[in-house]
């Protein structure tokens, strides 16, 4: 069967129930809005180094696959590093940038990459394969790479000797039907138990209450105060946010995504925020700030805050981001993560293919390491 693919400058060019037909209700992440979102608040775009150039392919006029793709002249924002990559580039002279991502920008979190509607299409992926690669010749880039796909849109690669699968690991925090925060305790070892306790302990002491609210009721004034805690963490590193604030209060508005925002309080004063996004089974832990250092309190604003809502809501898993160790004492386990890349020089595809391999051994020796510094007396299938 023929396919039509083309590429667009902007998500606004395809058509939103076309698109929302292929990327269903389970990953907000890639829906029109969010993407739609990142463009208008100018977290994408024009004076960005995320520069929109999705995939579209149509059978007959009707939209039967598409992919979120972004041109990139930088590295900065995608959470899977490839810097080294880019270095071997330049030492032997040739540009590594520009090249092509799929990906959802500055956002970490596993889903569908390769749009096919309810059912995968082998036939369409392909077809988004081989015209993603042309692109990529076309513009002179030196590779494609696929980020934090689900396990449908990897498995499209599983066997693709024209790619590398690199593995990787996140800590996500999974709900064995807990009752409740002490329900959960209850099963860790005494002395962790102890220092959780501990911890949440020194909030009070030190005058801090925590204020949780949702997005859509959130006053200008609270996104203000969200705002500014979120910006600082960025501008003491030298850099700009990713996103304005006008990017939060647009998805809030929308109803896409529940946002929930945690107000450390010492009487009327915000010391701190951190902010959750909220879909149906899954709670993913996204931004925080803070004006002072108060001991304990980034674990009780990012990370016990969401495991009780999560435990409150019934909600299956707490991604709460990527990398830190500190998550595993506080029960967040090794999660596999992936990504596909496509190496346009033949050289440079087979020796990053031969470190792949080599890291993907150390990444597996990680993970089981990292179970057994869990805080639970007991692990795996006997957890409740």
């Amino acid at each position: 069967m023929a396919y039509t693919v083309s590429f667009i400058a902007s998500i606004e060019t395809a058509n939103r129930n076309e698109w929302q037909a292929l990327v269903g209700t389970d990953n907000p992440f890639v829906s029109f809005d969010y993407l739609s979102a990142l463009e208008s608040t100018g977290a994408t775009g024009e004076g960005t180094s995320w520069k929109p150039h999705h995939a579209l392919v149509h059978d007959n006029g009707r939209l039967v696959g598409a992919s979120p793709l972004y041109i990139k002249d930088d590295s900065w924002g995608e959470f899977v590093f490839d810097f080294a990559w880019a270095e071997a580039h330049h030492r032997n002279g040739i540009a590594y940038y520009p090249k092509l991502v799929t990906a959802v920008p500055y956002t970490p979190v596993a889903g569908p990459r390769l749009l096919t509607g309810s059912s995968a299409n082998a036939c369409v992926v392909g077809a988004l394969f081989d015209a993603i690669r042309n692109a990529a010749e076309e513009l002179d880039g030196s590779s494609w790479h696929m980020l934090f796909p689900n396990r449908t849109s990897l498995d499209a690669f599983t066997h693709n000797p024209d790619v590398v699968v690199r593995e990787d690991c996140q800590f996500h925090w999974h709900n064995r039907d807990y009752t409740s925060f002490d329900h959960y305790l209850e099963f860790f070892r005494s002395s962790r138990r102890k220092k959780t306790r501990r911890e949440r302990r020194k909030i009070s002491e030190a005058g801090i209450s925590v204020v949780a609210v949702n997005g859509s009721d959130m006053t200008p004034g609270q996104w203000d105060a969200f705002y500014e805690l979120y910006a600082s963490t960025f501008f003491v590193r030298g850099r700009a946010p990713y996103f304005e604030q006008a990017f939060f209060t647009t998805i809030a508005r929308s109803n896409l995504i529940n946002i929930r925002v945690c107000f450390a309080m010492r009487e009327e004063h915000t010391v701190a925020a951190s902010m959750f996004f909220e879909t149906q089974d899954t709670l993913y832990g996204r931004y925080w700030g803070t004006s002072e250092f108060v001991d304990g309190l980034h674990f009780e604003l990012c990370y016990y805050q969401g495991i009780e809502h999560c435990i409150e809501r019934k909600l299956k898993t707490f991604d709460p981001g990527v990398q830190g160790e500190h998550k595993i004492a506080r029960g967040f386990q090794a999660t596999p993560s992936w990504s596909v890349h496509w190496l346009r020089y033949p050289p440079f595809a087979d020796a990053i293919r031969n470190h792949v391999k080599l890291e993907q051994d150390h990444v597996k020796d990680y993970a089981e390491q990292v179970d057994l510094h869990l805080p639970f007396r007991k692990t795996g299938a006997d957890i409740p």
